[in-house]
């Protein structure tokens, strides 16, 4: 695989190891270069992130390649997410340490999205 644009790399990376499974590897590793070997180990930064179930599933799709995880796609999946849990604006700001504008407008982001997906659809 050659290089993917960022939001092609989060789509096969949930594809891979699932969204919730995405979301624990972008907290632990977002924005930093990580190479992915075939098995990761017990100690390697992937398999303490996600666990070796899902490490074992990203070796095996993604071995050989140095991977640097876009934040800004991680930190709207995140705020999306734990919306869908229930927080409020203020718990997520407060969880992902971020400010509440940020969260709101991604929200409201996302509101428009789907309005606008549901109208055209």
């Amino acid at each position: 695989m050659g290089a993917a644009r960022p939001s092609e790399l989060v789509d096969d990376l949930v594809a891979v190891i699932g969204e919730a499974g995405y979301l624990k590897l972008a907290e632990a590793l977002g924005g930093s270069l990580f190479y992915v070997p075939r098995q990761p180990g017990p100690d390697h930064p992937i398999t303490r992130a996600i666990g070796p179930r899902l490490a074992a599933q990203m070796g095996e799709y993604f071995h050989g390649q140095n991977l640097v995880l876009p934040v800004g796609q991680w930190r709207r999946r995140a705020v999306i997410a734990l919306h869908a849990e229930g927080l409020t604006g203020d718990e997520i700001a407060a969880r992902l340490k971020m400010s509440r504008s940020y969260v709101f407008d991604v929200l409201a982001a996302a509101r428009t999205r789907a309005a606008t997906t549901d109208l055209f659809g």
